[in-house]
């Protein structure tokens, strides 16, 4: 979002020394106003005298008069000092600012996302998490100005990026991006500055507590004249792992007898009305959740039948973008094995056994091809999901069993995006 501050001949537009023609003309228009209200009030009482002798009604004139006045005095100094508040160039930047607020929380947005978005979910669990927070990760919670959000293209603008670690210890290799852009158009690019040292392909050893800031240098400054918004964001690769899902087996003539006699199976079996299945995962950027049908529990199993279909649905929580896949793993219980070839619906290849658990991994085969290029549907994953015909190949003895299903996923996230307006004038030679 630009404002130059010339017009196309050259000539300044007004600034705040400069708008008194404007201002004093709006003020001779109310002054006449109210003289000629006074005027019209005067001789409108006369002509109403000379009428009907004294008379007590009043003619609401002079209270016409008196609201001009009390306009000129107080709303003709208002209206000049914002105009030319705004025509300057920190009201240049205060209304891009406000502009930026209104693009990232915008409401119609946040009700298609939110509301609609969250009204459509295929998740049928609500997620708990083993730690005390509801994220794990680093985010970008905001950008901040360090320096005065104007100046001259000799000047230097510095921003902070403000990163929160959420039960996070280990490092990553982030790397971090800050762009100078006109209607969205990168017109420039700042340099990032961690722990003081200069970055030149923005990668930084992110670790909690980190200082990272983007420094716009004159270099970068030259030719801009006018208002720019300043982006910020960075990505780096993370891990959702240890998600969990129990799941309960029924044996198929235990469910028939349930039914007939009217009885729920988690009352029967485990002393409760609710159901016990429940996705654990930790609060990273993305959350797996593995279910099998269409998440209904217990899952019956039929001895001519021993097939179930199982569902790995894939939820962005945090807002921001998923740019890659880099891996996924499956887990299985002893006795359960993906009865498919691989491919785009389930895209999974057995490779042995993890701690009594049958173990499957993405296919690269078709990573590449489909999962980084049609699944993604670009660099942004909202809602995912594969699904994978699952055999049961140890015969349901008991009347049920209780067994989990775990996922693991890496990928590369990407924060969203922060914006903070700056104006930058020619400078004076």
């Amino acid at each position: 979002m630009k404002k130059r501050f010339l017009d196309k001949k050259g000539a300044a537009t007004p600034s705040a020394g400069s708008s008194g023609g404007s201002g004093s003309g709006i003020g001779s228009a109310i002054v006449g106003a109210a003289v000629g209200a006074l005027g019209r009030s005067g001789s409108h009482s006369e002509s109403h005298s000379s009428e009907h002798g004294d008379s007590s009604k009043p003619s609401g004139s002079p209270m016409t008069a008196i609201m001009i006045i009390i306009l000129l005095v107080i709303g003709l100094p208002a209206g000049i000092i914002g105009y030319n508040y705004l025509s300057s160039a920190e009201g240049q930047t205060f209304l891009a600012n406000v502009g930026n607020v209104v693009k990232e929380y915008n409401p119609v947005t946040w009700y298609f996302e939110k509301v609609l978005g969250e009204s459509y979910t295929i998740d049928p669990f609500s997620g708990m998490t083993n730690s005390s927070s509801s994220k794990k990760g680093y985010d970008l919670d905001s950008f901040d100005l360090l320096t005065s959000a104007t100046g001259t293209q000799n000047s230097m603008f510095k921003l902070r990026y403000d990163v929160s670690s959420d039960n996070v210890k280990e490092n990553v290799e982030a790397k971090f991006y800050c762009d100078v852009e006109d209607d969205d158009i990168v017109v420039s690019q700042g340099t990032i500055i961690a722990q003081g040292i200069d970055s030149s392909d923005g990668q930084v050893d992110l670790k909690p507590g980190v200082n990272v800031q983007c420094q716009l240098n004159p270099e970068s400054l030259q030719g801009l004249d006018g208002t720019y918004d300043v982006k910020g964001w960075f990505s780096f690769p993370f891990e959702t792992k240890d998600v969990q899902m129990t799941s309960y087996f029924l044996r198929g003539t235990i469910a028939e007898q349930l039914r007939q006699e009217d009885k729920n199976f988690f009352k029967v079996y485990e002393g409760t009305d609710e159901s016990l299945a429940d996705v654990v995962y930790n609060g990273e950027p993305v959350m797996i959740t593995p279910y099998f049908g269409n998440g209904e529990q217990p899952i019956v199993i039929y001895e001519d039948s021993p097939y179930t279909q199982l569902n790995i649905f894939i939820e962005n929580k945090w807002g921001g973008d998923i740019e890659e896949i880099l891996d996924m793993n499956l887990y299985l219980p002893d006795g359960f094995v993906i009865n498919q070839q691989p491919d785009v619906t389930c895209p999974f290849e057995a490779i042995g056994t993890d701690r009594g658990r049958n173990a499957y991994r993405l296919n690269f085969d078709l990573e590449e091809n489909y999962l980084n290029k049609q699944f993604l549907a670009g660099t942004a994953i909202k809602e995912k999901e594969f699904s994978c015909w699952v055999e049961m190949t140890d015969q349901l003895n008991d009347e049920y069993i209780d067994e989990q299903v775990s996922a693991d996923i890496y990928y590369v996230y990407r924060t969203k995006t922060k914006t903070q307006a700056i104006t930058v004038e020619v400078a004076n030679v």
